[in-house]
């Protein structure tokens, strides 16, 4: 029979096996009856052991995915927990990498300071390059690619909007009379008088040096008209205001048009708009005595 202490040392090496080499079955049978029980206790410990270092080497190779242990094994817990906290990482990951930037990561420490940066600054780039690519530089308009684009979108869902062609008269005159800053502040004096009526009911773009596309869901060609009215007195009290440039004209022509799908398409519309205005330039020319 065996005595305590050779039961104590074969119970302490069982335990260093199950800890050491889980993946090795312990010698429950060479226990005494009377430690069957503890025996199975410390076997129960070597599979719960087991199933967490094939649970944790698998996460370690990336694998987040694996099947973790039961619910029997208690002490696989923290572990089950970082498989949750690196599934919701990923999920948030991907969530990043499709352009929603306003996932935020709320445990973690460091990491989720880490993480959240990384989103922040992210997000601010993606606004910088969208901008980028949608506005003009000088004006803070949107571009020809833009407007444009988004025509197409309403050509495609067939919904009604109006058109206005707008062109800067005597812009080269500026520019050749008084330099390319005296050019750049007349357009911007255009685009405040534009914006100051027409920002809450159009999408302004500049497609050109002196060309300007508005398109306006809200409001027809008539309306429309009529905010440029006001803008181009707008743009000729600022030109007044300024107290210089005094030969420059500080006027815009302009062609009104609501699109009319059974009629036209979208390049037609732009180019009857584009027609109206150049009527309208003519007039003015022709009024004050202008050669062009």
């Amino acid at each position: 029979m065996m005595k305590n202490q050779e039961i104590a040392e074969v119970l302490f090496e069982e335990i260093k096996s199950a800890i050491y080499h889980p993946e090795i079955p312990l010698g429950i049978k060479e226990l005494p009856e009377d430690f069957e029980k503890v025996g199975l206790g410390i076997e129960q410990l070597r599979v719960f052991l087991l199933e967490n270092k094939k649970f944790g080497e698998a996460m370690a190779k990336g694998n987040i995915d694996v099947t973790p242990p039961s619910v029997e094994n208690v002490i696989a817990a923290p572990l089950k927990e970082v498989q949750g906290n690196l599934r919701h990482i990923t999920w948030l990951t991907k969530q990043v990498a499709k352009g929603d930037y306003s996932q935020e990561l709320s445990y973690m420490a460091e990491f989720s300071n880490a993480f959240n940066s990384m989103t922040e600054e992210l997000a601010s780039r993606h606004t910088k390059l969208q901008k980028m690519a949608e506005r003009d530089d000088l004006t803070g308009l949107y571009n020809r690619k833009y407007i444009m684009w988004y025509m197409d979108v309403l050509e495609e869902e067939k919904k009604p909007f109006s058109l206005a062609f707008v062109d800067l008269d005597g812009l080269k005159f500026t520019n050749d009379t008084y330099g390319h800053e005296a050019g750049d502040f007349y357009i911007q004096a255009s685009v405040a008088s534009m914006i100051k009526y027409l920002q809450n009911y159009a999408r302004l773009s500049r497609i050109g040096g002196d060309e300007f596309l508005i398109v306006s869901e809200t409001i027809d060609s008539v309306q429309l008209a009529g905010l440029l009215e006001k803008s181009r007195e707008e743009f000729r009290r600022i030109g007044e205001e300024s107290g210089e440039f005094e030969q420059s004209f500080f006027h815009f022509s302009f062609g009104c048009i609501d699109m009319d799908y059974d009629k036209y398409n979208v390049a037609e519309v732009m180019q009857i708009a584009d027609g109206l205005m150049y009527e309208n330039k003519q007039e003015y020319y022709k009024k004050q005595n202008i050669k062009r």
